[in-house]
């Protein structure tokens, strides 16, 4: 349900999701939000917005732009040289952007700017 949401940008309409209890998910380190903002070059931010999201408004001038729905197939083309920050609009996709980015690029540090891009709007 989340990934068909996800794909047409209604994550705001989304209220809760169906997942397994806490004992049983896979837990990522929290990014340290004041050091992104203080040093963003520091970081590969990765905006998986549509084409159209992205043309309409740009939280980050360096974000490279790999949208949700293509994130698979253009994962490897993204430098884990330093660590990646995901994000979205409203935090829903960049969960999911960040989990295939953990899987696709092994050994990476990936963080999900979640619901802190609020701080960028």
């Amino acid at each position: 349900m989340l990934n068909r949401v996800a794909k047409i940008g209604y994550e705001k309409q989304l209220k809760a999701v169906i997942t397994l209890n806490n004992d049983h998910l896979v837990k990522t380190k929290a990014l340290d939000l004041k050091d992104f903002k203080s040093h963003p070059e520091n970081y590969t931010i990765i905006d998986i917005r549509n084409t159209g999201e992205v043309e309409e408004e740009k939280f980050f001038k360096s974000a490279k732009s790999h949208p949700l729905n293509e994130l698979r197939e253009s994962a490897s083309k993204i430098s884990s040289n330093k660590p990646i920050v995901v994000h979205c609009a409203g935090g829903y996709r960049s969960a999911a952007g960040s989990s295939i980015l953990e899987k696709q690029l092994r050994g990476a540090t990936v963080y999900d700017l979640s619901e802190a891009i609020n701080d960028f709007k």
